[in-house]
């Protein structure tokens, strides 16, 4: 099993050698951004996919792809709108990456893989290292006291252990072949968060926001905070999500998200991320993992880099032969952008 970042540079060639299955993970993603992202997410997968139509041994690429938020039911037919004057520079790289990952197969109909896209909603849950993605950070502000009032908006939540378990499943079903997956759990209001929150941890020193903040209210707090500048945006959304096809394709069944963001505050204090109150006892929900499986190993690996949200190619050629991990972390060379001089909008 090999992990390589390497993405970011213009006419990378992913070695795909003796792979069977290419996992495409969600490329960083940071609440504040700008528009050099949507080239990130565009060209790192147009690089994946030419680097496994190369080697006529790659038979599946697991793309995942976030979602964006809609006030309506949510299903695999909807996508977001780019037209939309609020959209955020990283939705728009991730619609912008999967339309290009569907329109590369169009184009290349005699390449030896089939493509399955799953669309994650929120991913919550223990990590396995200190990061500091942007589920961590929504989390941090209801714990730490920087959320004074909670916005008015719901999100779709799935446990980082589920959302590996699905990648899994996608990499070796052949009923997704050609489909595109949503895979979410339950649909909570930034107020029901709050109060799961709050039940367990305002006795023990954290400062869980116990109203709603209105609008005009959160219009001024956005002048000077830009994180509530991007909630801004999304006020009065609510996302509620038709998860059928993920139970019907991949047989999908779900952790208690509630659990999860109780497990990912007390992973959160073990880790330092959130400073140690009184009585709070970050072992209360210890996750243990038997060692003896590569299945859960593998699913592990999945779940630290969903919950970081790092793009990563993950090639995995099977257990019985599974070569040693390593994670190549190359720094660019230039601003950041894949290739600034090219029109984006020719590869469509």
């Amino acid at each position: 099993m090999h992990c390589i970042q390497q993405l970011l540079q213009y006419g990378y060639k992913v070695p795909m050698i003796d792979c069977t299955y290419v996992l495409h993970i969600a490329s960083p993603c940071e609440v504040i951004t700008d528009e050099a992202i949507i080239e990130i997410a565009v060209y790192g997968t147009l690089n994946v996919l030419r680097g496994a139509s190369q080697q006529r041994c790659v038979r599946k690429i697991v793309l995942t792809i976030g979602y964006n938020n809609h006030n309506k039911l949510f299903t695999e037919n909807d996508w977001t709108n780019l037209n939309w004057k609020h959209l955020h520079p990283y939705h728009k790289s991730k619609t912008l990456a999967e339309k290009t990952a569907w329109n590369f197969m169009e184009k290349n109909p005699d390449v030896s893989f089939s493509l399955t896209v799953l669309n994650p909603s929120l991913i919550v849950g223990p990590s396995l290292q200190n990061a500091k993605g942007s589920s961590i950070m929504i989390i941090s502000r209801f714990m730490d006291g920087s959320m004074p009032a909670y916005p008015l908006m719901k999100l779709g939540l799935i446990d980082v252990r589920d959302a590996a378990r699905a990648h899994i499943l996608a990499m070796k079903e052949t009923k997704c072949n050609g489909q595109r997956i949503l895979i979410t759990a339950e649909t909570l209001s930034f107020q029901q968060i709050a109060n799961i929150l709050r039940e367990e941890f305002a006795d023990k020193g954290y400062r869980i926001p116990r109203f709603k903040a209105p609008y005009i209210a959160l219009w001024f707090y956005s002048l000077i905070d830009k994180v509530a500048l991007q909630a801004l945006s999304l006020y009065g959304h609510e996302d509620n999500f038709d998860n059928s096809k993920a139970s019907q394709l991949l047989g999908m069944s779900y952790q208690n998200v509630r659990k999860s963001l109780l497990e990912m505050a007390y992973d959160m204090i073990e880790r330092n991320v959130l400073p140690t109150m009184k009585n709070a006892n970050p072992h209360d929900y210890t996750n243990v993992i038997p060692e003896d499986s590569f299945c859960l190993e593998l699913e592990d690996f999945f779940s630290q880099n969903l919950l970081r949200c790092n793009k990563s190619i993950i090639n995995w050629k099977g257990a019985e032969n599974r070569a040693p991990l390593s994670v190549l972390t190359p720094q660019p060379k230039h601003d950041g952008r894949a290739h600034p001089n090219t029109d984006l909008e020719k590869i469509y």
